[in-house]
């Protein structure tokens, strides 16, 4: 399905559009090939011998008691073939999951059937992502209502997207151009119809974009171009052209969260929000819990399910009262404040 709505390279593979692509491709093949070698000496010697060694009275086999060499040959071997896979592919694993640092944030928030992403300047754009060429872009992805998965055949990845929870992935593209986003976990009738494009821009393009301005938006990878202007997006939150942090900032406000929560770090009936992302905070139980997204989700959401030691469960829960797009708003204010 995929193979034909995408380019295609090398052995009906598409097109090697990240770095992560090359990596992951040059371990299918080897496996591939691998696979071929052991099936044509597994299998030849099969057809060899069986023709070799038919009934005859003229032919007999030799009678063989044991070969030490033979036997240490078939353990060590495939030992080392094995273990050399292993390395191989936990390499490349950790290549996938390990985001780089410095990488650009953009959220992901899947419903039937369409994806919508979310900048930090606070344009939010419907099935259309629009990233830099040669830059870690690092995707934070959450669902408003069942599974989805979020799959790039041309980046080699690919993640489940769930609603109530975050999951991420990262690539780096290295092909300028557009490549086609599909949705692999059916998700009902108009699954199939689940599709986004990942616009890949140069430099001056990309410059062009964060101002706003018109770009040249390009067609498939590798193929012609073509001049609009970047006009369609979401504009449910009232004031799109603040950033992120600061749309979430004005939602605090006007939810009334800072009636009880601070933001300079004074202690009113709950936590205060300054210096709180990334903080292991003690819990009423003695246990400790990180400060990271999905925290702050269920804080908002479910908020008696983990109650910070020295303060009463009183909050009430906000669940159906914050969409997604709010709600990473919110984060990325709280996460702001250093």
């Amino acid at each position: 399905m995929f193979l034909n709505q995408t380019v295609v390279g090398r052995m009906g593979l598409p097109i090697q559009g990240s770095d992560v692509a090359v990596a992951w491709d040059s371990l299918f093949l080897f496996l591939v090939w691998l696979s071929v070698f052991f099936f044509i000496l597994v299998v030849g010697g099969m057809i060899y011998f069986a023709i070799r060694y038919r009934s005859s009275k003229v032919k007999n086999t030799k009678y063989i008691t044991d070969h030490h060499g033979l036997e240490a040959f078939w353990t060590i071997v495939p030992t080392i073939l094995l273990m050399g896979i292993f390395v191989w592919g936990w390499s490349v694993y950790k290549q996938m999951t390990q985001t780089p640092p410095d990488a650009m944030e953009v959220h992901v928030i899947a419903k039937q059937w369409s994806w919508a992403f979310q900048y930090d300047d606070g344009r939010v754009f419907s099935n259309e992502l629009y990233v830099p060429l040669d830059k870690p872009v690092k995707l934070v992805m959450t669902s408003e209502d069942v599974i989805h998965s979020f799959f790039i055949p041309s980046f080699r990845v690919k993640s489940d997207v769930v609603p109530g929870m975050y999951t991420n992935v990262w690539f780096q593209a290295k092909v300028p151009g557009a490549h086609q986003v599909f949705c692999t976990e059916y998700c009902g009738t108009m699954h199939s119809g689940m599709l986004a494009k990942i616009y890949v821009l140069d430099e001056k393009n990309w410059r062009a974009f964060k101002a706003g301005k018109e770009i040249e938006r390009p067609g498939k990878a590798g193929g012609e171009i073509q001049t609009l202007s970047l006009v369609k997006q979401d504009t449910s939150i009232s004031t799109p052209h603040l950033s992120l942090s600061e749309q979430g900032k004005k939602l605090v406000e006007m939810k009334g969260c800072v009636a009880c929560h601070s933001t300079d770090g004074t202690r009113k009936i709950g936590p205060s929000y300054k210096g709180i992302y990334g903080k292991d905070e003690e819990l009423s139980d003695g246990s400790k819990v990180k400060v990271d997204d999905d925290y702050i989700r269920e804080s908002i959401l479910k908020p008696a399910a983990k109650i910070v030691k020295g303060y009463s469960p009183v909050m009430p829960p906000f669940q159906g009262l914050v969409n997604e797009q709010e709600m990473n708003a919110i984060i990325a204010y709280i996460k702001s404040l250093k």
